[in-house]
């Protein structure tokens, strides 16, 4: 096990790997900062979010026909 820490090219294949895994972790978060969940959507737009108007596309599936 001493001699795998001490061999170079093993140390830099882990390091590679490392910063591999943090570049990957640091555009994840780069791309999630600016982005807008379905809640923050609905909290900021309740009319459309939970069809509150009159012409809602709710009214389209009755099942009753209308008069």
């Amino acid at each position: 096990m001493k001699e795998l820490f001490g061999n170079e090219k093993f140390r830099r294949m882990v390091f590679f790997i490392m910063v591999g895994i943090l570049l990957i972790g640091l555009i994840t978060a780069i791309s999630k900062s600016g982005s807008e969940t379905l809640s923050d959507y609905a909290e900021k737009n309740p009319e459309i979010a939970y069809a509150q108007t009159d012409n809602s596309w709710k009214d389209a599936y009755t099942s009753q026909p209308q008069e």
